[in-house]
């Protein structure tokens, strides 16, 4: 046993009617979750060649009013959550040169909505299943060139309202490269050092056929215990739609759309990273990115029926700015920190 979290609020709070003087408040609007996280560690072998044995479970509850509306508001409709997320690790070095890590995990998580409320009774229960395994081979082919590959398979069921039965099915093979090569400078040189990261990963799903995704990093680093580097990405991304997005069951308030074609697009990114030996440690993070997205998935409402279900977005693109910078005051015991954000997502359709 590692931890335990427990969350509740009552929820409840008041709000301004837009047609009334008076004020109302937002009831059934409360929230109680439980999370478990236990996991167990065992090594075999020495060092340098031992191989560790990781197992952990994470269990997570949660029971929350669903209180409707302003316009239909519902004083006893609930919505509980379950899940339960299993995971075993496996990882050591072949030699000095090779290195293997092997995960496989299981997932469930089962949702419920009841609202006898409504003029037909609402009991849906929707499950999910995840598992799979995936093996990633590291080799270091030299000091500076370093070879990170793998394999693996995943799948996913969905089981239908108020069985566990499975439903739908959708199993993913994927194969994955990456390449690390650093090429470093003499200390006369104004750039020290720079890295390559060229990757690619090949997705076969059983629904959504064949996909080839490739990327490019680079970094450029710039000085030793003053260091400035330079980064930048850029790729093609690609996103089948999850088993809620296609199947969720029909309730009060939302249904799936299995008539929803996969997210694709183009991404990259360029920033600053600053390492200043300023106190203990200065870090300062900037970077702009950009992503170019056709038939994005977006939940929505609208249609005959008024409820949410997700649509596919024929172009969007979401562009922003990250910085984030973090202090060191006293080593290992006061440290500060700040993150921000600035994004701009925009419909681009035309």
């Amino acid at each position: 046993f590692r931890s335990y979290k427990f969350l509740q609020t009552k929820g409840n709070f008041l709000y301004q009617h837009l047609s009334l003087d008076t004020l109302i408040e937002k009831k059934n609007n409360e929230f109680v979750a439980h999370d478990f996280f236990t996991s167990f560690q065992y090594t075999l072998g020495e060092k340098p060649l031992e191989h560790i044995i990781d197992l952990s479970h994470n269990y997570y509850s949660n029971d929350k009013g669903s209180p409707g509306s302003t316009s239909q508001p519902y004083d006893s409709a609930r919505t509980t959550t379950q899940s339960n997320r299993l995971n075993l690790n496996i990882q050591g070095k072949l030699n000095l040169f090779n290195s293997y890590r092997l995960q496989g995990f299981l997932n469930q998580a089962t949702n419920t909505y009841k609202n006898a409320e409504l003029s037909v009774a609402v009991d849906d229960t929707h499950k999910t299943f995840t598992d799979g395994v995936e093996l990633q081979l590291t080799s270091i082919l030299a000091a500076n060139h370093t070879l990170i590959y793998g394999t693996g398979i995943r799948q996913n069921r969905s089981g239908g309202a108020g069985s566990s039965d499975a439903r739908n099915t959708r199993t993913e093979r994927f194969l994955f490269v990456q390449d690390e090569y650093f090429i470093h400078f003499l200390e006369s040189h104004i750039i020290r050092s720079i890295a390559l990261l060229p990757a690619l990963r090949f997705d076969s799903y059983t629904d959504f056929g064949n996909h080839l995704s490739p990327k490019l990093g680079m970094v450029f680093n710039f000085g030793d215990s003053w260091r400035t580097s330079l980064k930048s990405n850029l790729g093609y991304n690609y996103k089948a739609p999850s088993f809620n997005d296609l199947y969720w069951p029909e309730d009060a308030f939302a249904v799936g759309n299995p008539d929803l074609s996969p997210e694709h697009g183009s991404d990259w990114d360029i920033g600053l990273r600053l390492r200043y030996p300023i106190l203990s440690g200065i870090a300062f993070d900037i970077s702009y990115f950009r992503m170019q997205l056709t038939d994005l998935i977006l939940w929505q409402q609208g249609g005959a029926n008024g409820k949410w279900t997700p649509q596919n977005v024929s172009k969007a693109l979401n562009q922003g700015v990250e910085t984030s910078l973090s202090l060191e005051l006293i080593p290992q015991v006061l440290k500060l920190s700040m993150n921000y954000t600035h994004l701009l997502a925009k419909n681009d359709d035309k």
